[in-house]
């Protein structure tokens, strides 16, 4: 903490005695430091001697977005760009703020400026896809990110971004062929096999989604989601005895979410072991009582391990959600 505090008393030292352009370096240096407090007081000091200091109102600016001071924060990147037009770092950080501000329309403005000022520039490209993606209009975004990849294989990323405008857009075998080729170059990219097994199953692919999430856990063994996903196919595919046990290892390794209980029942159900269904049923019901699908098994599996009469409340409960 002493260290810290030296540190911070002889940048201001520096800032005071040094040459403008080095001052400015070491308000640089307090702003990498959070002292955003401190580093702004010093540029208020120096913009009273020089007010028209374009990168000293750029760095004002930064200093209070880092006080979560955003509309002050636009109002210092906004007279820096009334002095420098084409300031591209006060365009891109306007756009920053206003994106965190949730105001995607105005951000996308300072972006679609700042492109024009660099306009072979991927970061900004891809920022005002993103921003595209937020506002719903996935068709562009996607010809943005299409045209990217089409320039520059190598950026991999672009894949999934890809997908995600056509899953939007509903055109599940766009995404698919995307999610795909963007999994070739990272198996573990759990999210994207997520998404791409609800498309299998949606699909009744369900061989495809076993083998994703087995590839998947060659590189990675603890993903509860992965998990349980795998242990999930292998139900829809109707091998209960491995959907079985792939849930019994996902509550070993302490995942005891309601799906997991749901289906760890229903697994057991459709191997006909009722007594041990109705226990894991009987957890997911009491997660949530509102799930049809739990009431359902419950009323027949309380049925079949001869507890009619509750088989029967479960039933109606069923029933009463219905009418």
């Amino acid at each position: 903490m002493k260290k810290i505090f030296f540190i911070i008393i002889l940048l201001y030292w520096n800032i005071a005695y040094s040459q403008p352009l080095n001052r400015n370096d070491s308000i640089r240096k307090l702003l990498d430091m959070y002292q955003y407090p401190l580093a702004l007081e010093l540029i208020n000091k120096q913009l009273e001697i020089n007010s028209n200091d374009v990168s000293l109102h750029l760095l004002k600016g930064n200093a209070l977005k880092g006080l979560l001071k955003y509309s002050d924060a636009i109002h210092a990147y906004e007279t820096t760009l009334s002095i420098d037009s084409g300031n591209n770092a006060a365009l891109i950080e306007t756009a920053n703020v206003y994106k965190l501000l949730g105001d995607y329309n105005k951000s996308l403005g300072y972006l679609v400026k700042a492109n024009k000022l660099r306009a072979n520039n991927i970061s900004i490209k891809v920022e005002i896809a993103n921003t595209l993606f937020f506002l719903e209009n996935f068709d562009e975004a996607k010809n943005i990110y299409l045209n990217l990849y089409t320039i520059d294989t190598s950026k991999t990323f672009l894949l999934r971004n890809i997908a995600r405008c056509y899953d939007r857009l509903n055109n599940n075998d766009s995404t698919i062929y995307y999610l795909e080729k963007s999994l070739k170059n990272n198996a573990s990219d759990y999210q994207s096999i997520v998404r791409l097994c609800n498309l299998y199953i949606k699909m009744k692919s369900y061989q495809k989604g076993i083998d994703i999430t087995e590839l998947y856990k060659k590189y990675e063994t603890s993903n509860q989601k992965i998990n349980s996903m795998n242990a999930y196919l292998y139900l829809l595919n109707k091998n209960y005895e491995e959907a079985v046990n792939r849930f019994n290892k996902c509550i070993k390794d302490n995942d005891t979410s309601g799906f997991v209980q749901k289906f760890t029942g229903i697994s057991y159900f459709n191997s006909e072991n009722y007594d041990t269904a109705k226990i894991y049923l009987e957890k997911a019901f009491a997660k949530d009582s509102t799930d049809a699908q739990t009431s359902h098994f419950l009323g027949i599996v309380c049925s079949l391990a001869n507890f009619p009469e509750l088989g029967i409340q479960y039933l109606n409960t069923l029933a009463l959600r219905f009418n």
